[in-house]
């Protein structure tokens, strides 16, 4: 999405509240949008520092610059040229959760709208969400909780009878490819699970056998490259 060729007018939107995260916070921006409820506050590991006041404010300027401000104090202020690059929002409601991405880390704050004479908050938060779906992904809450499940890992594909070696290998090194015949999956039985752990010990202890390990594993990917 580019931003550059979107024109709006300066906007603002009265806050019943603003929220900034304060706990942990994932590591990629795309994963704010797993498990996150706006008007809950989001994960349940995340800590939120809330403000209330009358004087709460979100600017949209003309400029594409986001204020949220109380009276003279700035909480938030970002200029969202090419924000569809580092910028995610999720809307539920009357209220917005924004993620953004600043110097590798996700900053998360959220906001509730507020009602005004001629508007609901649920109104006044769709206004704002509109212009600012122009400039960065913003999702539906609600539209994502009814999204059909991931097909589970037990309904994948199976293989039978005779199995090529790249199967082999890419069952080794992709836990989401087709599973191998029940032979492939249990080992011999003259080996006992004390056995194998003193194997593996052994094997630990050999300053060499991080190094075999990856020529294995790099060994496997030319398998399934090649095969």
């Amino acid at each position: 999405m580019s931003s550059s060729s979107v024109t709006f007018s300066s906007r603002s939107w009265p806050l019943q509240r603003y929220a900034r995260c304060v706990g942990v916070s994932p590591t990629r921006i795309d994963d704010s949008y797993a498990g996150s409820n706006p008007a809950a506050g989001g994960n349940s590991h995340m800590e939120w520092k809330v403000f209330e006041h009358s004087e709460l404010t979100l600017l949209l300027l003309g400029s594409k610059d986001i204020i949220i401000h109380c009276g003279n104090v700035i909480h938030e202020n970002y200029c969202l040229r090419n924000a569809a690059e580092w910028m995610r929002g999720i809307n539920k409601g009357d209220s917005i959760l924004f993620a953004c991405r600043i110097n590798n880390e996700i900053r998360r704050f959220r906001v509730q709208f507020k009602m005004t004479d001629q508007k609901s908050s649920i109104e006044n938060c769709k206004d704002c969400a509109s212009l600012l779906l122009e400039l960065f992904s913003i999702k539906n809450a609600t539209k994502m909780k009814n999204l059909p499940a991931k097909q589970s890992n037990k309904e994948e594909k199976q293989l039978e009878g005779e199995v090529a070696i790249k199967d082999v290998a890419q069952a080794i090194c992709h836990k989401t490819s087709p599973q191998l015949p029940i032979a492939y999956q249990v080992h011999s039985q003259d080996i006992d699970q004390q056995q194998i752990s003193l194997f593996l010990n052994l094997c630990l202890s050999d300053a060499n056998f991080p190094a075999f390990v990856d020529s294995v594993e790099k060994e496997l990917q030319q398998i399934i490259k090649n095969e």
